[in-house]
């Protein structure tokens, strides 16, 4: 998805997650709602250099 902020384009690539749907836990105002389980787990990516204000931020 292509995107601008402040006169800067910039691509985002959102992080698409499988889920599936679990057993049944309950019900809410006549609704049944269940548990959703990931079927794999998130692989979180480290950003190499961050910098505010000329500081390094880890």
């Amino acid at each position: 998805m292509k995107l601008h902020y402040r006169g800067i384009s910039y691509e985002h690539n959102p992080a698409t997650l499988t889920v599936g749907v679990g057993q049944v836990r309950g019900k809410f105002r006549g609704q049944e709602w269940y548990s959703h389980n990931l079927k794999q787990t998130p692989v979180i990516k480290q950003s190499a250099h961050l910098v505010y204000r000329g500081v390094a931020v880890r």
